[in-house]
């Protein structure tokens, strides 16, 4: 008998029938003629064939012949299509790829990035995201990234006239922000290394970085002011955590001249900050890395990065999704999250934004693409001897879809 099924039928009675000490014989040459390697799972196999034995594997895939079950929608045409837009958001998860869909592909056609025809991007368009994530499982897989998370920064001593912000934010007006300083110091923080100061707006997420030599509190606020000026709003909030270049009297004293709210965070309650932790990892982590860069000319890059490139990426192509409600359901809290958008959808939705402020945007978003930016990102990036693994989308369809077929 060829078949392991077949065999294992034929013995698993005489091993369930046997003395104790004869089991481990018929064991013993069951794995042998099977090859099976696992003791346990033989001795499992064995018992359950004896009590309740399967079909014969053969015998269902001759009933079934001539069936071939539902046809087949997504092939690789549609699979190419989502890969590209895939890599185009910089491997955004399932949810938020499904909404920049539309936008992306709308982009790379305008931009010559992307041919694609106009059954397939029908196809696609109506992909849901469970089967986004069924199609895109082995590849990512394959490009499967490891991360690490590690903070050295510590808290401010300087507190009596900051108010403590406690509780969810709600829905706050535009200009409402956090900021926080993310260290580039590499494994080790002696000397002097680059800082990123990072700013997100909690109602769009609209978010603002710039780099800066050492975390000297001077340092900090000029890059604070360069900041408030490039937001395509009024800045009317800051919410920090207790860090010294934040919690001082320069800062405090200028943001009670200007009327701008000035709050910080319970010390060591990292999730008080939620919006602007996350935007640590998806902003600047995810692109740069925990490498150390301690040279002036690696800041000045850093800051071409920020200004140019990453700072469109990040606000006009990279969707998010935001909680807008908590439903307790017994001892569970369930969460309600609005549909994945952009800042830049966010912040066009808005009535308090002016008309000239929007036309401006709609302008400068109808000129980018998404494909372009990243190139743009990544090539700086290896300046700075950080390779990120990403590559043309059209060199990444090919290679994982010839790896997969073989």
């Amino acid at each position: 008998m060829s078949s392991k099924h077949q065999i294992t039928m034929r013995m698993a009675p005489i091993y369930r029938r046997a003395r104790k000490k004869e089991k481990p014989r018929i064991r013993n040459e069951y794995m042998a003629i099977t090859g099976l390697t696992n003791r346990k799972y033989a001795e499992t196999k064995l018992n359950r064939y004896a009590i309740d034995p399967p079909p014969d594997p053969s015998i269902r895939k001759k009933r079934n012949k001539g069936h071939g079950g539902r046809k087949r929608i997504y092939g690789p045409k549609e699979t190419a299509v989502l890969i590209t837009c895939w890599a185009a958001s910089f491997f955004s998860c399932s949810d938020n790829l499904k909404a920049l869909l539309p936008s992306y592909i709308q982009s790379l056609k305008a931009s010559g990035k992307l041919i694609v025809e106009p059954d397939v991007e029908a196809r696609v368009l109506k992909v849901s995201r469970a089967q986004i994530d069924r199609i895109l499982k082995p590849y990512r897989c394959m490009l499967r990234i490891k991360k690490t998370h590690r903070r050295i920064t510590k808290p401010g001593s300087i507190q009596s006239r900051i108010p403590i912000r406690t509780g969810p934010w709600g829905t706050p007006e535009l200009g409402y922000t956090e900021i926080d300083l993310v260290h580039h110091g590499g494994p080790s923080s002696e000397g002097e290394f680059a800082h990123t100061l990072n700013m997100t707006d909690i109602a769009t997420g609209w978010t603002e970085f710039m780099a800066i030599f050492g975390r000297a509190q001077e340092r900090t606020f000029v890059a604070l002011r360069a900041l408030q000026n490039d937001l395509p709003f009024p800045l009317r909030g800051i919410d920090s955590d207790n860090d010294k270049p934040f919690i001082n009297d320069q800062l405090e004293r200028y943001t009670r001249e200007q009327g701008i709210e000035f709050t910080r965070c319970r010390p060591y309650h990292k999730n008080d900050q939620a919006h602007i932790e996350q935007k640590n990892w998806a902003c600047i982590r995810r692109f740069l890395g925990y490498i150390r860069i301690d040279t002036q000319k690696g800041v000045d890059l850093m800051n071409y990065i920020y200004r140019k490139p990453l700072r469109l990426y990040i606000n006009l192509f990279q969707a998010s999704k935001r909680c807008v409600d908590k439903v307790r359901e017994g001892s569970k809290v369930r969460k309600i999250y609005e549909a994945p958008k952009t800042p830049y959808e966010r912040l066009m939705e808005r009535d308090d934004v002016p008309q000239e402020t929007k036309e401006t945007l709609r302008k400068i978003y109808l000129s980018l693409n998404p494909i372009d930016l990243l190139k743009e990102i990544h090539e700086a990036l290896e300046i700075l001897g950080i390779h990120g693994g990403w590559e043309e989308p059209e060199r990444l369809v090919e290679y994982l879809m010839n790896k997969k077929d073989r």
